[in-house]
């Protein structure tokens, strides 16, 4: 008589595939099967070896507004390019990825989104530096310490909106609290 067993492995495939991985199952069992008398009170049974059946695809890879068309990434795609500002992730069904960021750097290899900057920001300090810019600007406009141009004044204000940008952000997507309290 003989029976077939299906088992279901979850691995990542940043370090092996499947194939590797039946291999070593063989390896496995018959490491385990060089044991004297391990299966005699079960008839001695023969086991052959792991064949790789076609696996079922994550939910990930399931058609729909978040798959991007790469297994482990979830990103909105239209006409083959992550759709501006949309937020990327990593699938944490099959976590193909180490984390969001590095589904974001297969999406750029791919040329499927332009490169985009990922800071890494020490929130308590980038705080300190934004409150020293609005008091830099403060103290200008109002003890006339240096004569601002409007183009100065507008370079300093961009200044203080690119910070601004940066901080929402870094909260939004990374949890840095580097925020100001609303003037």
């Amino acid at each position: 008589m003989k029976a077939s067993f299906t088992i279901k492995v979850d691995y990542n495939s940043a370090i092996t595939d499947a194939e590797s991985l039946a291999t070593a199952l063989d390896r496995l069992v018959e490491t385990a099967l060089s044991t004297p008398d391990i299966l005699d009170d079960y008839g001695n049974p023969t086991i052959g070896v792991f064949l790789l059946e076609d696996a079922e695809p994550c939910v990930c890879e399931e058609p729909g507004a978040w798959c991007s068309g790469i297994p482990g990434i979830l990103a909105r795609v239209e006409s083959g390019r992550v759709v501006p500002g949309t937020d990327v992730q990593r699938c944490d069904a099959c976590c193909q990825y180490d984390s969001d960021l590095a589904a974001r750097i297969k999406l750029v290899e791919c040329g499927m989104m332009s490169k985009s900057y990922a800071l890494e920001l020490d929130g308590p300090l980038f705080r300190q530096q934004r409150l020293m810019l609005w008091q830099v600007r403060d103290a200008i406009s109002r003890h006339g310490v240096m004569s601002l141009t409007t183009v100065h004044a507008d370079l300093v204000e961009g200044l203080i909106g690119l910070t601004d940008a940066i901080a929402d952000q870094a909260a939004e997507r990374d949890g840095i609290d580097c925020l100001l309290d609303e003037r």
